[in-house]
């Protein structure tokens, strides 16, 4: 992706692992997860009490996940 024009206020930082669109600060962030799939992560910047809460209770509870039965018993909306 290239920008131009920005006059520095909307900037996209990589360095191999970490990707980061800064828009005057940083304001999104990606990254891999790591653990040998496609997989992503991706936050928005800055986070606030609801998204940081969020954030534990959703790793809370997929962590609990090890099977499709405990997936669809999770309650993150499939059926």
């Amino acid at each position: 992706m290239k920008i131009e024009n920005s006059n520095n206020i909307i900037r996209i930082r990589f360095d191999g692992f970490l990707s980061c669109l800064f828009i005057k600060k940083p304001r999104a962030v990606d990254w891999p997860d790591c653990r040998g799939s496609v997989a992503r992560y991706y936050a928005c910047l800055p986070m606030n009490k609801w998204d940081r809460n969020c954030k534990i209770i959703l790793k809370i509870e997929s962590s609990k996940v090890q099977s499709i039965e405990d997936l669809k018993n999770s309650g993150f909306g499939l059926t």
